[in-house]
């Protein structure tokens, strides 16, 4: 195997994919929680969005104006996850050279 792959796979690049996929599926399911008629609707969504801010925002101002956004929230969201792995992938190349 190259060292590509082997850099790829890991654990500190899991631990911070898993922390990645976990942060940003708080962030979902906290938007998707925000009404009482939501989905995922539970008393904390509002402690969710505090802690996932950074990637929320925009969604939550959507979703804050109109609850019929629903695939334009989960297209921000991806984008977002998208350009975590990105940011995440140009740190981790900083650091190993």
């Amino acid at each position: 195997m190259s060292n590509f792959y082997r850099n790829r796979l890991s654990p500190e690049n899991k631990s911070t994919f898993v922390f990645t996929i976990v942060y940003h599926l708080v962030a979902l399911i906290s938007l998707f929680g925000l009404y009482p008629k939501d989905i995922f609707y539970n008393e904390f969504a509002d402690i969710g969005i505090y802690v996932t801010i950074p990637i929320s925002f925009i969604s939550w101002g959507l979703r804050f104006s109109s609850t019929k956004v629903d695939l334009i929230v989960i297209g921000i969201q991806l984008f977002f996850f998208i350009l975590n792995l990105y940011i995440n992938k140009k740190i981790e190349r900083k650091q190993r050279y």
